[in-house]
């Protein structure tokens, strides 16, 4: 079974117009026990002195974090409710609206520190640039 952990934050931006936006970024993180089989070629002799070529299946268990997010931005004409856009960004990240995923077999990698700093970070982001994600300019 795959533990999983949700980290939300929620700030506000203000586009080239004046209008105010809150913005939500959720990131969740999961984590599951995996098995990779690795194939290692090889020469045998048999029972005679010839070589024949074979193959060796190696498993390895290793723990899988897979990290995604999504966000959800406030329209200004509505009242903003953290709750509210919490539960939009997770739908959206159910649905697989995601603003993107990374995945590391390593168990140093996508630690809590990390998943919280990949918030911050993507939330920062969208807040400089507030109106491409808006609409008000075409590029991102």
């Amino acid at each position: 079974m795959a533990k999983e952990k949700i980290y939300n934050l929620y700030a506000k931006a203000t586009d080239r117009e004046g209008n105010v936006h809150y913005i939500t970024v959720v990131g969740k993180c999961t984590q599951e026990d995996t098995t990779y089989t690795i194939p290692t070629e090889t020469f045998v002799t048999d029972e005679n002195g010839r070589q024949h070529r074979a193959t060796i299946f190696t498993d390895y268990k290793a723990k899988t974090r897979t990290f995604t997010m999504a966000k959800a931005i406030c329209d200004p004409r509505d009242e903003f409710n953290e709750e509210y856009g919490k539960k939009l960004a997770l739908k959206r990240l159910e649905r697989g609206e995601v603003i993107g995923t990374q995945t590391s077999n390593d168990i140093t990698m996508l630690n809590d520190d990390q998943c919280e700093m990949l918030v911050v970070v993507e939330l920062a982001h969208i807040i400089r640039n507030i109106d491409s994600y808006i609409g008000l300019n075409k590029s991102v």
